[in-house]
Parts: C-alpha cells; structure tokens; sequence
C-alpha cells in the first residue's frame, strides 16, 4: 500500500470479520485499554461489546474492569456460579489464569491460596 493510502493496481487486502461474541465469557480490561482495544483483542465488534456491557466508549475504563464478551443470557452458569471455575484433572493455576485473563495471584488472593496445589473439582473464584 502506498503512503498515501491507496492501494495499488492488483493489489488486495484481506479483512477478517468481527465475531458478535467472543471467545470466552469475559475479559478483564487491563492498564490503559479502551474498549476498542477489547473489542480488537478479542476478534468481537466494538458495538456489541457496548451493549452486552452497558457502557459509554466515550469513558475510560477503570483497569480491572470486568466486561462480557457475550449476551449474559448466553452464558451457562446459573447466575450464583458466575465467575467460579471448577477445577479439572491436569489443570494449573497458570492455565486457569489465562483462560480468565487474571494473573495467578489474583487467582490465589481471591481464594486464599498459599501454595500453587489445587484439587480436582476445587471451586475457585475467578473475580473479586
């Protein structure tokens, strides 16, 4: 592509559309994110982030934020076992923190962990 912007003659760009949900249920917004960088980092489109959250992208997001990258109705956890996750058989904190995107010890601090040993169908809480 050219400086300009213009692409030039046989040349072509690829775009990959956006998902309405995302991978996971929710994304814990980290230091400096706005919500279109959510919205980019998690292949979803901006507007349907917007709604499922009831937020204004006019605002800055508090690091630490919690949004759905889903339709709440389309989560299946009975309400009081939102943001609990049960343990499986060969599975590790890290693991468990990444599929949550929170670190290990907010893992361990939310569910007064003192070592990295978990049991098999272990309930933790995965916010505060």
């Amino acid at each position: 592509m050219a400086e300009d912007g213009i692409l030039a003659k046989d040349q072509y760009i690829f775009l990959q559309k956006k998902s309405k949900i995302g991978d996971r249920d929710f994304y814990i917004v980290q230091k400096g994110e706005s919500l279109f960088d959510v919205a980019q980092k998690n292949g979803i489109q901006l507007q349907y982030l917007i709604d499922y959250n009831k937020v204004n992208d006019s605002k800055p997001l508090p690091t630490g934020t919690k949004l759905w990258l889903r339709p709440i109705s389309d989560n299946n956890a009975p309400e009081k076992m939102k943001g609990m996750h049960t343990v499986m058989p060969k599975e590790g904190l890290f693991a468990i923190a990444k599929k949550y995107n929170v670190t290990v010890e907010q893992i361990k601090e939310w569910n007064n962990l003192t070592t990295n040993d978990l049991r098999v169908g272990q309930q933790l809480k995965i916010s505060q």
